[in-house]
C-alpha cells in the first residue's frame, strides 16, 4: 500500500515520462522483407497511434540487401550483414548507434513477434511507474500459453502459468530477447550481449550478466503474440543449419557453466528433430559437434 501511495505522488511532482524520443527499436531481419515482418507492422501502427515518429535500427542477416520502406512514423538506419552473425552482434550494433545519438533505451524486437497498438503507452507507464528500474518486458503469448517471462534452469526454462504486471526478481523469472527493454548504460556497463551466441542461449547469458548490475525487471502490462523459432515448422535443410547454430550456443553455455546439463538437453533435441524430421542427421550433428 505504501509503495502504491508512493508512486502515486511521485506522479504528481513528476509527470508522465515521454520515451519515445529516448528509444531505439532494433528490429533483427532474417530472410523477410521489412514490410512483411509482424514485428515492423505492428510497431509502425503503435508508433502511428502514438502520432510519433522514432529510430528504427534494423539489423538485416539475410544474404540479399533490400531497401526500407519511405515511412512517416520511422527514421530507419539499415545495415545488411549477410554472414548472418545472429542477434548479439546486431543488438551490440544497435547499442553503438544509440550511444552516438544519446539514446537511452534499447528496445530489441524480433521480426515475428506482434506487438500491441498501446505497446509504447504501456513501456512509457512503466518507465515512469519504476523510475529505479532498468530492464522492462512484455508478456509473450503462443498457442500454449506464456512463452516469457519463464523460469530459468539449468540448460532449459520451464513455463509460467501466469504472472500478474510489475516489479519482479531476476533471481525468478528471465525473459527472452524479443520485447525486451534495457537502458543503454546498463546495456553497456555489463558488455552486451556475448555475440559467441548467435541466437540460442543469448538472452540466458546476457541475463546472467545482466544481475551483475540490477537485482528487478518489470513486466509491463501488455501481451504480445510470438512464435519461438523452435517451434516452428521448416524445411530438413534448414532445421539442420539451425540446430548447428543450437549446437555451438549449447557449447559455449556448457563450457561456461554445467556441460553435462547443456549436452543432455542438446542430445534431447536432437532426438526430438530426428523423429519429427524423420532424419537421424541431427543425431550425427550432436555427435560431431
Amino acid at each position: 500500500m505504501f509503495q502504491f501511495l508512493f508512486r502515486n505522488l511521485l506522479a504528481q511532482f513528476y509527470p508522465l515520462v515521454d520515451a519515445h524520443d529516448e528509444i531505439l527499436t532494433v528490429l533483427v531481419l532474417y530472410e523477410m522483407k521489412l514490410e512483411d515482418s509482424p514485428a515492423y507492422q505492428s510497431l509502425s501502427l503503435a508508433m502511428e497511434r502514438g502520432q510519433k515518429k522514432s529510430l528504427l535500427f534494423v539489423y538485416d542477416n539475410s544474404v540479399l540487401a533490400q531497401s526500407p520502406p519511405v515511412t512517416s512514423v520511422w527514421s530507419v538506419c539499415y545495415h545488411h550483414d549477410p554472414t548472418n552473425p545472429g542477434v548479439s552482434r546486431a543488438y551490440n550494433h544497435a547499442a553503438s548507434h544509440a550511444k552516438r545519438h544519446h539514446l537511452k533505451w534499447l528496445l530489441f524486437a524480433d521480426q515475428d513477434t506482434s506487438f500491441p497498438e498501446n505497446i509504447y503507452e504501456c513501456y512509457q507507464q512503466s518507465i515512469s511507474t519504476y523510475r529505479d528500474c532498468y530492464v522492462f518486458a512484455p508478456q509473450l503469448m503462443d498457442k500454449k500459453g506464456i512463452v516469457s517471462p519463464f523460469q530459468p534452469g539449468a540448460a532449459s526454462g520451464k513455463r509460467l502459468k501466469k504472472i500478474t504486471p510489475g516489479r519482479k526478481s531476476l533471481n525468478g523469472i528471465q525473459v527472452v530477447n524479443s520485447g525486451l527493454m534495457v537502458d543503454r548504460n546498463i546495456f553497456e556497463s555489463v558488455g552486451g550481449y556475448d555475440e559467441r551466441l548467435r541466437l540460442d542461449f543469448s538472452d540466458f547469458m546476457f541475463f546472467r550478466k545482466l544481475q551483475l548490475r540490477t537485482q528487478h525487471i518489470v513486466i509491463i502490462d501488455a501481451a504480445c503474440k510470438h512464435e519461438l523459432s523452435s517451434t516452428k515448422k521448416i524445411s530438413l535443410g534448414s532445421a539442420l543449419g539451425r540446430f548447428k547454430i543450437y549446437l555451438q550456443g549449447s557449447s559455449v553455455m556448457g563450457r561456461e557453466e554445467s556441460p553435462a546439463a547443456f549436452a543432455f538437453r542438446a542430445f534431447l533435441r536432437a532426438i526430438k528433430l530426428s523423429v519429427r524430421y524423420r532424419s537421424i542427421r541431427f543425431i550425427g550433428s550432436f555427435l560431431s559437434s
